[in-house]
């Protein structure tokens, strides 16, 4: 929109002028509907007016650069081609069975990537054909909406504050603030953050790399589009050229540069750490970077040396047994504890996986395993893997794999794997006996959760219940956090919003402020007992029912988050 969006008074009437918005983007259900018209959404209301409220424009030097790229057919756009491959022609039946196989699979890869090219396509034609109509507006606006979580989202597709790096990249904020020596350091640190995979290193560290290579930075961004190792290597190359190019100009201006840039804080895999918090686990807390510590944990890291030693144990592999201080005393315990050694298909996997774990690996499971993700859609994205691709058998060494991760993630962040169980069998209690969840939100959101099916199929539904509470709570939680964020920046003054779930956004020199507002109302939520107000909320409405108790808590002190410099970094 090029005008401000209507604000949100009520669950009906936000948004566009011409056709407005319902605030939910799905259709309620009768009850979720008359829960949130009784509910005070005040917080809110008042978070997603900010949000919507904030001006955009379009960076039109990322434009022109993207659309010379785009037109020379220069491959910065996370595929290695843009042109659609014809398919490799079938075998004759009679062929080795070897070789069939074999081009069945090349077969598929590309169709598989011509398939990727060809979403690129329409994808990179709307973006580019929406920042040419954009391209002279001096401010435009994203409306928003909500799901039944309470997370919020720009109606707008593709190109919005939540989009991938491609598209994140042409926005930026309509108007500047100075940026101010902290602004300058932040900015830094988002340089470097855009660049790095692995960003697992002290803001020192990541200030001197800045630092280092200033020279080479200030010449990607007078020829960007030139052969340049930071389109391989940075992990959001279009952000860090957008990054690099206001640094840039940071440099030529001093202090006193207006810059429009937002620059975002990231929270450590943020599932777990609002279940750390829920919990008080400690030991969840400091892989998570809840407590304050030197350099940043890195719980993808902590979770690849777990697996790696439970393979070395499995593999009956020499080195396993020279494990040192904790893990080995825990991968011990976990050996001692399964009733039999390893299967010889385990053992098989083992030792063709020996060496071959690392944080990429065991990432993405790390990360959606607080969202409920299944040990079927672990293996299906691990088939896909270097690791398992390399194996002799790769849907056996998957299979292993992903059983092993489930077991080791849990001993990362023990009580998130407490709650994480407890949820589930409430969940199913409440179901089997035809009932859903209801639970108010920090914010004041109220969130239903529910699937009622036939009594033939309770079972089912049971399983369907069980399965996304824990996602549905720690969103509802994150959404919470966010909403109070704003809210709490609007009171100091703050006015420009680029948020995700878990990535805060605001003008580099704010970012002093973001830091302090997100980590005091972090701390406020969960200076609450957030569990126990979550299972209170259900016992009082489902007395009857018989619900698991609450585990017990950890010895966290959550206070701790005040002085954490990497818990959103």
């Amino acid at each position: 929109m090029i005008v401000p969006p209507r604000p949100w008074a009520s669950l009906s009437g936000g948004g566009y002028l011409v056709t407005p918005l319902k605030l939910l983007k799905r259709q309620p259900t009768i009850r979720a509907q008359q829960l949130l018209e009784d509910a005070d959404l005040t917080i809110v209301l008042s978070a997603v007016n900010a949000m919507q409220n904030t001006p955009f424009r379009i960076n039109k030097d990322i434009y022109r650069n993207m659309r010379k790229a785009w037109d020379a057919g220069n491959l910065f756009f996370g595929l290695p081609t843009h042109t659609v491959e014809q398919l490799p022609s079938r075998l004759p039946d009679n062929a080795d069975p070897k070789e069939i196989h074999k081009r069945k699979q090349e077969r598929a890869d590309v169709f598989n990537l011509n398939s990727r090219v060809k979403g690129l396509k329409k994808v990179m034609a709307f973006r580019l054909s929406l920042s040419e109509r954009l391209f002279d507006e001096p401010q435009f606006y994203f409306p928003y909406q909500l799901d039944h979580r309470g997370r919020a989202y720009p109606v707008p597709q593709l190109v919005n504050p939540q989009s991938d790096d491609i598209g994140r990249s042409l926005l930026e904020f309509a108007e500047g603030k100075p940026l101010g020596e902290r602004g300058a350091y932040w900015l830094a640190i988002h340089i470097a953050n855009c660049y790095w995979k692995k960003n697992k290193v002290s803001f020192d560290k990541r200030l001197r790399w800045v630092n280092e290579h200033e020279p080479e930075i200030i010449a990607f961004t007078d020829n960007p589009l030139r052969p340049q190792r930071f389109w391989d290597e940075a992990d959001k190359p279009w952000t860090f050229l957008a990054a690099c190019q206001e640094w840039k100009r940071y440099r030529e201006q001093g202090p006193d540069f207006c810059s429009h840039l937002p620059v975002s804080m990231d929270g450590t895999c943020n599932g777990y750490q609002h279940l750390s918090a829920m919990g008080r686990d400690p030991i969840g807390g400091s892989a998570t970077n809840l407590v304050p510590a030197d350099r940043p944990e890195d719980i993808y890291q902590e979770v690849a040396d777990h697996v790696s030693i439970r393979v070395m144990f499995d593999a009956e592999d020499a080195r396993g047994r020279e494990a040192q201080g904790r893990r080995e005393a825990q991968a011990r315990q976990r050996a001692a504890s399964r009733n039999a050694e390893a299967s010889k298909d385990d053992q098989d996997a083992a030792r063709e996986l020996l060496g071959k774990i690392d944080r990429s690996v065991v990432k993405h499971a790390t990360m959606t395993t607080p969202y409920g993700v299944t040990r079927g859609t672990i293996y299906r994205e691990l088939i896909e893997t270097k690791p398992a691709k390399d194996c002799k058998d790769p849907k056996k060494c998957a299979r292993y794999l992903a059983k092993v991760l489930e077991e080791c993630i849990p001993e990362v962040a023990v009580e998130a794997g407490n709650i994480m169980k407890w949820l589930r069998q409430v969940a199913r209690a409440l179901a089997k006996a035809n009932r859903g969840m209801v639970w108010t939100t920090p914010a004041g959101f109220r969130v239903v959760h529910e699937s009622r099916e036939p009594k033939t199929l309770r079972v089912a539904t049971s399983r369907k219940q069980a399965d996304g509470i824990v996602a549905h709570l720690v969103h509802s939680l994150d959404a919470a956090h966010m909403m109070l964020t704003v809210n709490r920046l609007l009171s100091e003054g703050l006015y420009h919003f680029a948020m995700v779930h878990d990535s805060f956004g605001v003008h580099a020199g704010d970012i002093d402020v973001l830091n302090r507002a997100l980590r005091e109302e972090f701390v406020r939520i969960y200076s609450e007992p957030v569990l126990q107000n979550f299972f209170k909320e259900l016992w009082e409405a489902h007395r009857d029912v018989d619900l698991p108790a609450l585990p017990p808590p950890g010895n966290l002190d959550i206070r701790q988050v005040l002085s954490s410099p990497y818990f959103f970094a």
